[in-house]
Formats: structure tokens, C-alpha cells, sequence
């Protein structure tokens, strides 16, 4: 009789230590990337100054970064955040780059790359030139599209 109380003891703790540790590692594993949002745009730039509005960007790449600690429910509060980044392809002046979210908006930095060109100054004169733009921030929502145009100079 001693013996199955004992054994009955005994089990009652180990379900009891089960059911706690697999409680904390639900809490742990609180990694929320479900959705995705879609981000896209068009790319111009003025290379020829004998015509009036801007060109179609050249082939490159638009690149976007997330914290991965935007994507937990529960992020650290120490450290340094780690980074994740997506690539988005230019191509005929429109770039599509799709981000992972979490279920709530996160931020989100798009970094278009700065690219070398002979710019048209009259139908005689060229200059090479660098064209650069300006850093991006927007949020991402889960299942959302972004429309970001960039515009060199």
C-alpha cells in the first residue's frame, strides 16, 4: 500500500513538473511571423537633360531591413537587436520587394543603392554621375502593401 502511494506521489509531480515546463516553453516560442507585406514602387531618374521628365532606373537592388525583435511578441530588452534583410530587384523602373511581419506593424528601413551613370547635359556634353537616394523608413502591417517611389538625383 505504501508503495502505490508512493508511486501515486510521484506521478502526480512529474504531470505536474510536464505541465509547467511545456507552459514555458509556449511563452518562449513566441516568434509571431505570419505575414508578409508587399512593398513596391516605381524607380526614375533624370540621366538626360535634353528631354523634359525623368527616366526609367537602371537594373539594381532595393534593400529592406527589419529588427527581428519586431517580429516577437516578447522581445529582449538587452542587446542588440538583430537584423533581417529582404532584396528587391529593379527592373524597367519598378521594384517589388516582399517583407516578413509579425502580427502587428513593424518598421521597416528600404535602402535603394546608389548607382553610376554618364548623365546627358546637351547633345554634345556628358558628365558621369553618381545618383544617390535618401533612406527610407515606413511600417509594415501583416497582408499590406506599400507603394514607395524613389526618385535620383
Amino acid at each position: 500500500m505504501k508503495s502505490n502511494k508512493t508511486f501515486l506521489l510521484f506521478t502526480f509531480f512529474a504531470c505536474t513538473l510536464f505541465t509547467v515546463s511545456c507552459k514555458k516553453e509556449e511563452q518562449k516560442s513566441s516568434d509571431s511571423s505570419i505575414g508578409t507585406t508587399n512593398i513596391t514602387g516605381q524607380v526614375e531618374y533624370e540621366v538626360d537633360y535634353a528631354n523634359t521628365g525623368y527616366e526609367k532606373g537602371p537594373t539594381g537592388l532595393i534593400i529592406a531591413e527589419i529588427s527581428t525583435w519586431d517580429l516577437l511578441d516578447s522581445p529582449s530588452t538587452t542587446g542588440t537587436s538583430p537584423k533581417q534583410f529582404f532584396n528587391g530587384t529593379i527592373l524597367n523602373g519598378v521594384y517589388s520587394v516582399n517583407v516578413s511581419v509579425g502580427n502587428k506593424p513593424i518598421s521597416i528601413k528600404l535602402y535603394p543603392q546608389d548607382f553610376e551613370d554618364d548623365r546627358i547635359i546637351s547633345s554634345t556634353v556628358t558628365q558621369r554621375t553618381i545618383y544617390t537616394s535618401p533612406t527610407t523608413t515606413l511600417t509594415g502591417v501583416p497582408s499590406g502593401t506599400k507603394i514607395v517611389d524613389f526618385l535620383y538625383n
